[in-house]
Protein backbone atom coordinates (compact mmCIF):
# COMPACT_ATOMS: atom_id res chain seq x y z
CA UNK A 1 0.00 0.00 0.00
CA UNK A 2 2.94 2.82 0.76
CA UNK A 3 4.21 1.61 -2.45
CA UNK A 4 0.90 2.82 -4.10
CA UNK A 5 0.78 5.81 -2.41
CA UNK A 6 4.20 6.92 -3.26
CA UNK A 7 3.21 6.93 -7.15
CA UNK A 8 -0.35 7.83 -6.87
CA UNK A 9 0.00 10.79 -7.81
CA UNK A 10 1.71 9.44 -11.16
CA UNK A 11 -1.26 7.05 -11.32
CA UNK A 12 -3.31 9.53 -11.23
CA UNK A 13 -1.60 12.14 -13.84
CA UNK A 14 -1.62 9.07 -16.39
CA UNK A 15 -5.28 8.05 -15.85
CA UNK A 16 -6.92 11.75 -16.52
CA UNK A 17 -4.66 11.88 -19.57
CA UNK A 18 -6.09 8.66 -20.74
CA UNK A 19 -9.61 9.84 -19.84
CA UNK A 20 -9.05 13.05 -21.56
CA UNK A 21 -7.67 11.35 -24.62
CA UNK A 22 -10.72 9.25 -24.62
CA UNK A 23 -13.65 12.53 -23.62
CA UNK A 24 -11.57 14.25 -26.98
CA UNK A 25 -11.50 11.51 -29.67
CA UNK A 26 -14.03 9.79 -29.28
CA UNK A 27 -17.90 10.76 -30.34
CA UNK A 28 -19.79 12.26 -27.04
CA UNK A 29 -23.30 11.49 -28.24
CA UNK A 30 -25.09 8.81 -30.32
CA UNK A 31 -28.50 9.73 -31.45
CA UNK A 32 -31.00 7.16 -32.66
CA UNK A 33 -33.80 7.80 -35.50
CA UNK A 34 -35.53 4.73 -36.05
CA UNK A 35 -32.65 3.08 -38.62
CA UNK A 36 -30.88 6.28 -38.53
CA UNK A 37 -27.93 7.03 -36.06
CA UNK A 38 -26.03 10.32 -35.70
CA UNK A 39 -22.60 10.91 -33.62
CA UNK A 40 -21.99 14.53 -32.14
CA UNK A 41 -18.13 14.25 -32.09
CA UNK A 42 -16.54 15.54 -28.90
CA UNK A 43 -15.64 19.02 -29.85
CA UNK A 44 -19.22 19.80 -31.45
CA UNK A 45 -20.48 18.86 -28.27
CA UNK A 46 -17.93 20.31 -26.44
CA UNK A 47 -17.80 23.87 -28.17
CA UNK A 48 -21.01 23.31 -30.66
CA UNK A 49 -21.45 24.11 -34.21
CA UNK A 50 -23.64 25.99 -36.66
CA UNK A 51 -26.23 22.71 -35.84
CA UNK A 52 -26.12 22.36 -32.58
CA UNK A 53 -25.60 24.54 -29.30
CA UNK A 54 -22.77 23.59 -26.97
CA UNK A 55 -23.65 21.01 -23.98
CA UNK A 56 -22.87 22.18 -20.70
CA UNK A 57 -21.79 19.20 -18.77
CA UNK A 58 -19.55 18.07 -21.31
CA UNK A 59 -17.90 21.77 -21.31
CA UNK A 60 -17.83 22.26 -17.79
CA UNK A 61 -15.77 18.46 -17.65
CA UNK A 62 -13.60 19.68 -20.12
CA UNK A 63 -12.56 22.57 -18.20
CA UNK A 64 -12.43 20.71 -14.68
CA UNK A 65 -10.11 18.20 -16.52
CA UNK A 66 -7.42 20.89 -18.26
CA UNK A 67 -7.49 22.28 -14.77
CA UNK A 68 -6.96 19.35 -13.19
CA UNK A 69 -3.91 18.10 -15.17
CA UNK A 70 -2.77 21.46 -15.22
CA UNK A 71 -2.41 21.25 -11.44
CA UNK A 72 -1.22 17.68 -11.42
CA UNK A 73 1.51 18.72 -13.86
CA UNK A 74 2.70 21.54 -11.67
CA UNK A 75 2.27 19.43 -8.51
CA UNK A 76 4.47 16.01 -10.01
CA UNK A 77 7.10 18.98 -11.50
CA UNK A 78 8.08 21.12 -9.26
CA UNK A 79 9.77 18.38 -6.18
CA UNK A 80 11.51 17.46 -9.84
CA UNK A 81 12.74 20.64 -10.05
CA UNK A 82 13.54 21.08 -6.20
CA UNK A 83 10.87 23.69 -5.80
CA UNK A 84 9.12 23.92 -2.54
CA UNK A 85 6.76 25.85 -3.43
CA UNK A 86 3.57 23.90 -2.29
CA UNK A 87 4.64 22.33 0.87
CA UNK A 88 1.84 21.97 3.39
CA UNK A 89 -0.66 23.04 0.34
CA UNK A 90 0.32 19.93 -1.46
CA UNK A 91 -2.61 18.07 0.07
CA UNK A 92 -5.09 20.72 -0.25
CA UNK A 93 -3.94 20.84 -4.03
CA UNK A 94 -4.18 17.17 -4.36
CA UNK A 95 -7.68 17.11 -2.64
CA UNK A 96 -9.13 20.13 -5.36
CA UNK A 97 -7.43 18.13 -8.18
CA UNK A 98 -9.63 14.99 -6.49
CA UNK A 99 -12.27 16.93 -6.58
CA UNK A 100 -12.24 18.27 -10.44
CA UNK A 101 -11.57 14.62 -11.53
CA UNK A 102 -14.04 13.14 -9.74
CA UNK A 103 -17.20 15.96 -10.33
CA UNK A 104 -15.63 15.64 -14.27
CA UNK A 105 -16.17 12.23 -14.65
CA UNK A 106 -19.40 12.23 -13.24
CA UNK A 107 -20.73 15.35 -15.85
CA UNK A 108 -19.59 12.88 -18.43
CA UNK A 109 -22.64 10.73 -17.45
CA UNK A 110 -25.01 13.56 -18.45
CA UNK A 111 -23.99 14.72 -22.02
CA UNK A 112 -26.78 12.97 -23.45
CA UNK A 113 -29.63 13.68 -21.09
CA UNK A 114 -27.95 17.77 -21.26
CA UNK A 115 -27.78 16.90 -25.14
CA UNK A 116 -31.68 15.70 -25.36
CA UNK A 117 -32.84 18.48 -23.69
CA UNK A 118 -31.40 20.75 -25.69
CA UNK A 119 -32.39 19.43 -28.37
CA UNK A 120 -36.02 19.16 -27.26
CA UNK A 121 -36.15 22.85 -26.05
CA UNK A 122 -33.84 24.11 -29.10
CA UNK A 123 -34.68 27.09 -31.49
CA UNK A 124 -35.33 27.29 -35.34
CA UNK A 125 -31.39 27.86 -36.05
CA UNK A 126 -31.28 23.98 -34.76
CA UNK A 127 -34.28 22.75 -37.18
CA UNK A 128 -32.29 20.79 -39.40
CA UNK A 129 -30.35 18.40 -36.74
CA UNK A 130 -34.04 18.40 -34.93
CA UNK A 131 -35.93 17.22 -38.15
CA UNK A 132 -34.10 14.02 -38.67
CA UNK A 133 -34.05 12.89 -34.73
CA UNK A 134 -37.95 13.67 -34.10
CA UNK A 135 -38.29 11.04 -31.00
CA UNK A 136 -34.47 10.01 -31.10
CA UNK A 137 -33.17 9.04 -28.20
CA UNK A 138 -29.75 9.63 -27.17
CA UNK A 139 -26.47 7.88 -25.15
CA UNK A 140 -23.59 8.89 -24.28
CA UNK A 141 -20.86 7.60 -26.12
CA UNK A 142 -18.64 4.29 -25.14
CA UNK A 143 -15.14 6.20 -25.35
CA UNK A 144 -17.24 9.13 -22.62
CA UNK A 145 -18.28 6.56 -20.67
CA UNK A 146 -14.39 4.87 -20.21
CA UNK A 147 -13.21 8.04 -20.08
CA UNK A 148 -15.69 8.93 -16.86
CA UNK A 149 -14.53 5.73 -15.26
CA UNK A 150 -10.85 6.74 -15.55
CA UNK A 151 -11.49 10.29 -14.61
CA UNK A 152 -13.18 8.91 -11.18
CA UNK A 153 -10.67 6.42 -10.29
CA UNK A 154 -7.76 9.19 -11.34
CA UNK A 155 -9.62 11.33 -8.88
CA UNK A 156 -10.03 8.74 -6.10
CA UNK A 157 -5.86 8.40 -6.79
CA UNK A 158 -5.27 11.61 -6.21
CA UNK A 159 -7.23 12.44 -3.33
CA UNK A 160 -6.15 8.92 -1.67
CA UNK A 161 -3.15 9.76 -0.29
CA UNK A 162 -4.34 13.47 0.86
CA UNK A 163 -7.09 11.75 2.66
CA UNK A 164 -4.47 9.09 4.58
CA UNK A 165 -2.46 11.82 6.07
CA UNK A 166 -4.93 14.25 7.06
CA UNK A 167 -6.77 11.26 9.10
CA UNK A 168 -3.43 10.36 10.60
CA UNK A 169 -2.48 7.57 8.39
CA UNK A 170 0.57 7.09 6.47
Amino acid sequence: MKKFLEFAGLCSLGLAIVGFILMMATPAVAAFAGDNVSYYAAIDALFGNENAPAIWPGLVAWIFVLVALLGGIVIFVLPLLKINLLGKLSDLASLIICGLLVVAGVFLFFESAAFQAVMNNATSGWSSVISGLAGATYAVGAGWIIGGILLIVAGAAAGLPAILRLIGKK
